[in-house]
């Protein structure tokens, strides 16, 4: 069996149903993108139903985050778990950007990943090949389908 990396991942956009909200990403090493998610998750569209985790690297996270403001028009906020930030394992730290509507996710992504700190955006477009539901009966699966 593969071993497999995990990673959270809140949007998976390529996929035919959007989807954002906590859910797992296995990424074997195979290089395949494997999303895994309950059916809380599905959103008929992407922002401001959950808000869009970006990882940081910890070191001027601050600096970042007000970036981050200023491009989305959103507010940033440092996930935190006990009281102290939330570190990946990696040792970043986790920001919360509470967007509104996401119309455009790839031109976001982009924008969002020329800002000095910025690691991971969660958006994750055009990269999922497998999207897993939970649902209360059973299992759904979705594959990407590529233009």
């Amino acid at each position: 069996r593969a071993a497999a990396s995990r990673r959270h991942a809140d949007a998976w956009p390529e996929i035919e149903r959007q989807v954002v909200g906590f859910g797992q990403l296995l990424q074997p090493l195979g290089a395949k993108f494997i999303v895994l998610i309950d059916h809380t998750k599905q959103v008929p569209v992407l922002g401001g139903t959950f808000p869009l985790p970006i990882e940081v690297v910890p070191f001027g996270w601050g600096s970042t985050a007000r970036e981050i403001e200023a491009l989305t028009k959103s507010h940033v906020v440092l996930r935190e778990r006990n009281g102290s930030p939330f570190k990946t394992e990696a040792g970043n730290v986790i920001v919360d950007v509470h967007v509104g509507r996401i119309d455009h996710p790839k031109d976001l992504e982009i924008a969002l990943n020329q800002i000095p700190g910025i690691v991971e955006t969660g958006l994750f477009v055009d990269r999922t090949d497998l999207l897993i539901v939970g649902t209360p009966h059973g299992t759904e699966t979705h594959i990407a389908k590529r233009a």
